[in-house]
């Protein structure tokens, strides 16, 4: 009896594998990937498995760098290329006119599953709802990117890339300076400053707290979906990493809440002294006046 389990077990497996290769081969005459055979179950991921466990620092994030500068060299010719993954392709696009063509495609705005990871992260905004909240919060924010809104931030992009200047020029007495940190901080300053409307400091060391805990959420978001063992939320919620991840969570969250509960406030006292509205300003209006957005940003025709 054991062994006419065991026999059928072998036999299911063969089978599953067989099923999966020809489903593979039917769809990659369409596009270009790599080769595999019947038993390379796992694909493309044997050497993001060898780089995470290597226990280098940044392993992943090199593997990542390396496997697409590779790919893109091979399939140079090509407009796109795939990645497998355990079973799930990813295309990879690296030419204009497969961009092209894809925007044409309605059928654009419906989301896979891995932007269920981004989700505690940044709720149901437009990159991650389905297509027709998509529609409708795209609609409300028309308003936020009209040339003559757009033209009042030029002032804040000139405002710290004069800072991002300074703090440059203070480097040149060093032997070497890594330019990635200080260009992501005034990015970030930026970014506060024209959607939420407040100056955070960054670049001067102002909010490290935040800064830090925006870093690690963005590494733990992108290396869950390399780490395919994470995937199910099950197992996921069981790790250090997810543990961490909610401590970042409460404040980079904490963080938002707080500068929304005191623009809220400013809002409702008519304070209303800023050079240009940012997009918070916006959002605000069509939660107080116009009663058309929870605090939260859902639809409230939805409810």
């Amino acid at each position: 009896m054991f062994f006419e389990v065991v026999v059928c077990a072998f036999i299911g497996i063969i089978a599953v594998l067989a099923i999966s290769t020809l489903w593979r081969k039917k769809y990659s005459r369409f596009v270009p990937d790599n080769k595999h055979s019947v038993f390379h179950v796992l694909a493309d991921a044997m050497d993001s498995i060898l780089f995470v466990t290597s226990g280098k620092k940044n392993a992943l994030h090199l593997y990542i760098m390396k496997y697409f500068k590779e790919k893109s060299n091979k399939f140079r010719q090509r407009p796109l290329f795939t990645h497998w993954l355990c079973g799930v392709r990813w295309v990879i696009i690296h030419k204009a006119e497969a961009v092209k063509d894809l925007l044409k495609e309605k059928r654009i705005n419906e989301k896979s599953d891995f932007y269920d990871f981004f989700k505690p992260y940044l709720g149901t905004g437009l990159l991650t709802c389905d297509s027709s909240q998509w529609k409708e919060r795209r609609k409300l924010l028309a308003p936020c990117f009209q040339s003559t809104m757009l033209k009042g931030y030029l002032t804040v992009f000139n405002e710290h890339a004069q800072k991002l200047v300074e703090f440059l020029q203070e480097e040149t007495d060093k032997e070497f300076t890594f330019v990635e940190n200080p260009i992501s901080l005034c990015s970030l300053d930026i970014l506060c400053e024209s959607i939420l409307g407040v100056k955070i400091g960054a670049l001067q060391s102002e909010a490290e707290e935040y800064v830090s805990s925006l870093h690690r959420l963005l590494d733990v978001a992108m290396s869950r979906i390399w780490k395919f063992w994470q995937w199910p939320d099950f197992i996921f919620h069981c790790s250090k990493t997810y543990r961490e991840n909610l401590q970042y969570l409460r404040i980079a969250h904490g963080f938002s809440r707080n500068i929304i509960k005191e623009k809220k406030l400013s809002y409702m006292k008519g304070d209303d002294s800023r050079r240009c509205k940012c997009l918070l300003d916006v959002l605000l209006k069509l939660h107080i006046e116009d009663r058309v957005i929870d605090e939260e940003g859902a639809h409230l025709s939805r409810r």
